[in-house]
């Protein structure tokens, strides 16, 4: 049990480190800001669902782009022209946030690996000398 645990408060920590930093929680504010933006709009101009309004803003800002939904009136594709310019900046602005502080972690978690590491190598190898100027008595 504690097998599945360990990596699950791993996660949550991370995220916890995430949220202390500003430029990470105005991100994600302008990320949900462009996605509740996008929703009402595609919702009221396309008379789409709110739900297939959002997949729409979702998968367009991610450039996944599957195509099973386009905009049709004139509004919405200008306004997607300017959606795209604007929303993938915010989203690439975010995930490099993201991207930054996990290599952040990866380094600070290799650094004491290494530490770790060393200090062990060193008590073995101590013992060994102390074993061999033992042997020598």
């Amino acid at each position: 049990m504690n097998f599945f645990f360990t990596p699950f408060r791993a996660i949550l920590g991370s995220v916890r480190i995430l949220f202390r930093d500003k430029e990470f929680r105005g991100l994600l504010f302008l990320v949900g800001l462009i996605l509740i933006i996008g929703t009402f709009f595609y919702a009221h101009y396309e008379h789409w669902s709110k739900l297939n309004a959002l997949y729409f803003c979702v998968i367009t800002l991610t450039t996944v782009g599957y195509g099973d939904f386009t905009p049709h009136t004139d509004a919405g594709k200008i306004f997607t022209i300017f959606y795209l310019i604007i929303g993938v900046g915010i989203i690439l602005g975010f995930i490099n946030v993201v991207a930054k502080h996990a290599t952040k972690q990866y380094m600070r978690r290799t650094e004491a690996y290494f530490e770790q590491s060393e200090e062990f190598i060193e008590q073995v190898v101590a013992k060994i000398l102390k074993k061999q100027t033992n042997k020598k008595r």
